[in-house]
């Protein structure tokens, strides 16, 4: 344990025997005097009206420490009148100079008819460098009236400054000359400290006690697992001493916390620590663990509890609880697929009883459980033999079982008259697998089939069809390993036909003898007639209709154009593919070219009536006709004004026309009068 000497050092009092001295700032209707008793000498006496307290200078008491006083509050008459209820005396502190006081305690008027000394530790925020404490009482009746008085008044801070410390016995203190060593006492006895200030040369002694007791130890219950709710016992058994207490925690599953030995009832592991106490007062601890299994349930399922032979089940442990780490064990495993798993597919071939056994690798508690498989033993089943024949129609077929109280199923049902007999016949003239299913009550089946095989069963008839003009069209009658006579003399299997008929042919199976005959009948169409006339030259400015007739049919014009008119404007040469209803196909081209219109060169013109004006059409080649009906290429005007028209006609009989305004001009009329003769001035 840890020593500590704290000593406090005296930095102001007044015992009031020469008056009051410098510890005081201010008092209220206080005096010295003995009107109501000293310890010796004087007191400090309130007796005035007014406020009454003594408050002390700033003081610095920042290391903590203590205030030192002897108190009386009157109790009988005056001059040391009985203070009334409230007329009591409080001890504050300041340590804003005064602006503010806090309380460090009330003395009540009826505790104190006689000097008391009383000494009060120096609270942490009064531990300043400039601290006022007062003393106030905190009503009075006047004069003369509810007096008290302050007697031998110290203040006394920490201060170890100018100390010397001896701690004896020393060999037990981890350092004899400091305040607060450690003390490692062999036995109970006392340890004594001597200090001197050598500022004053005195010595001081001061000791204490220590009590020690023998060590002892706890023997707790060993960390345990239960597999169940039932609980445990716990006990914790001290290795020595007398009067011990015990306290578990937690408490909530005990069914009491102060016993030596509770019973634990945990639903989740737990961990229980233990406080044990002597009547000396020494404690050990120590806990112990328990941990709880978390596998609460298990049921073993299986998705089928009744199997036919071959058939499999889907088997499940179903756990409750909250454990996580399991292990999982069936049997017997021979049949299960994954036997260490908590879901697996079993194969039993006899009935079982499959067993599941399921660990908590934690707290290696388990849980087992069980289920029963029941299967059903195999029918023996047999059918007609598979058979290969020229027509399958009316063929009887036959099952033969020892399945009881058998429902019976063949299917294609659709090619079987007597579909849920024993005794089905066949309504369908092809190749076909016949499959029979025997079932009993209880769903267990025996399986068997009858391969049926119908020599020219899969005979596609070739349909009747047409073809256009210039087309053939090629007739497979398949079967490639029988012999093939055709009404046109060919012995192929398939001939190629151009021309419109009837076209049979007969098939024989050499190794059945077997023989299918089938006709086919073959039109021929004719193409569409499309002319989209010769090729074709116009003017420009005119357009053209190009017309693929056929009304009804496709159209593709190379264009783009689906209709089956287009209109040209443009030189090019312009081809259509035509397709009729009977999809046969017919296609035609034109050229088709716009020859230019011819220029006219001629333009207006104004001339003196003398002058001749000759008008040229241009286009050498093509025929003229002039608003004079004159038809050369050029005619000439003279004298007459007006407007001359022509029209022209180039050899690609492309016509234009122009007219122009010609205008004569007379000569000008210039008279100078008649010859005149005149005098010389």
């Amino acid at each position: 344990t840890q020593l500590d000497a704290v000593i406090q050092q005296i930095i102001a009092s007044d015992d009031f025997n020469a008056g009051t001295g410098t510890l005081w700032g201010a008092l209220q209707n206080g005096t010295t005097s003995t009107a109501c008793g000293s310890i010796t000498g004087d007191a400090l006496y309130f007796d005035g009206a007014g406020q009454r307290s003594a408050t002390t200078v700033a003081l610095d008491v920042s290391a903590g420490g203590s205030v030192q006083f002897v108190l009386k509050i009157g109790d009988g008459v005056a001059p040391c009148e009985n203070a009334d209820p409230g007329d009591d005396v409080v001890l504050e502190y300041s340590v804003n100079g005064g602006g503010t006081w806090t309380l460090m305690n009330t003395y009540w008027e009826f505790l104190y008819p006689t000097f008391t000394t009383i000494t009060e530790a120096i609270p942490a925020p009064a531990m300043t460098p400039n601290t006022l404490f007062r003393w106030r009482q905190l009503n009075n009746g006047g004069a003369g009236e509810d007096n008290w008085s302050l007697e031998d008044v110290a203040i006394a801070v920490v201060d170890n400054t100018g100390l010397t410390f001896t701690w004896t016995p020393s060999a037990q203190v981890s350092d004899p000359a400091i305040k607060d060593p450690m003390a490692y006492p062999t036995g109970t006895g006392w340890f004594v400290l001597a200090f001197d200030d050598g500022q004053t040369g005195c010595s001081y002694s001061d000791s204490v006690r220590i009590d020690v007791d023998l060590p002892f130890s706890i023997d707790v219950t060993p960390d345990t697992t239960i597999c169940d709710i039932a609980g445990i016992q716990l006990d914790a058994v001290p290795s020595s001493g007398s009067n011990h207490t015990w306290l578990w925690t937690p408490g909530a599953t005990l069914n009491a916390d102060f016993l030596q030995d509770p019973v634990a009832t945990p639903n989740v592991t737990t961990t229980y620590n233990v406080t044990v106490t002597t009547g000396f007062g020494c404690v050990e601890t120590d806990s112990v663990t328990i941990t709880v299994n978390q596998l609460l349930g298990l049921t073993a399922t299986s998705s089928l509890n009744n199997l036919c032979l071959g058939d499999s089940t889907e088997l499940d442990a179903q756990i409750s609880g909250s454990a996580t780490d399991l292990v999982f064990s069936w049997t017997p495993a021979g049949s299960v697929d994954q036997p260490t798993a908590q879901t697996s597919w079993a194969h039993p071939v006899t009935t079982t009883n499959y067993i599941v056994t399921v660990t908590d690798t934690i707290t290696q508690c388990s849980l087992v459980d069980s289920i029963l498989v029941d299967v059903t033993s195999l029918y023996g089943i047999s059918t007609t033999a598979d058979t290969t024949l020229c027509s399958s129609i009316g063929l009887p077929l036959q099952v033969v079982h020892n399945v009881p109280n058998a429902i019976i199923q063949w299917s294609p049902p659709q090619f079987l008259a007597g579909a849920n007999t024993a005794n089905p016949t066949v309504t369908a003239d092809t190749t076909a697998q016949y499959a029979v299913q025997v079932t009993d009550p209880q769903g267990c089946s025996a399986f068997d089939t009858v391969n049926v095989e119908v020599v020219f069963s899969s005979l596609t008839f070739f349909s009747d069809t047409s073809i256009c003009a210039g087309d053939s069209v090629v007739i497979d009658a398949g079967f490639p390993n029988a012999d093939h006579t055709w009404s046109t003399g060919a012995t192929t299997q398939s001939i190629t036909v151009f021309s419109a008929g009837a076209y049979s042919v007969v098939m024989l199976d050499v190794l059945s003898s077997c023989q299918s005959t089938f006709t086919t009948n073959v039109t021929v169409d004719p193409l569409p007639v499309v002319d989209l006339g010769p090729d074709t030259s116009l003017c420009i400015g005119q357009n053209w209709i190009l017309d693929a007739e056929n009304p009804g049919a496709q159209y593709l014009w190379n264009n783009a154009a689906t209709s089956q008119t287009i209109t040209v404007t443009n030189d090019s040469t312009y081809s259509v593919v035509v397709t009729d209803a009977n999809a046969c196909v017919q296609r035609d081209s034109i050229l088709v070219t716009f020859d230019p219109l011819p220029v006219i060169p001629i333009s207006d013109a104004t001339v003196c009536v003398s002058d001749t004006v000759v008008l040229d059409a241009g286009n050498p080649g093509s025929s003229y006709v002039w608003s004079t009906n004159e038809t050369t290429q050029s005619i000439e005007v003279m004298v007459n004004s007006g407007v001359y028209s022509v029209v022209v006609t180039t050899p690609t009989i492309c016509i234009d026309s122009a007219d122009v305004q010609i205008t004569f001009i007379p000569f000008p009329v210039v008279d100078l009068g008649p010859d005149t003769a005149l005098c010389d001035t």
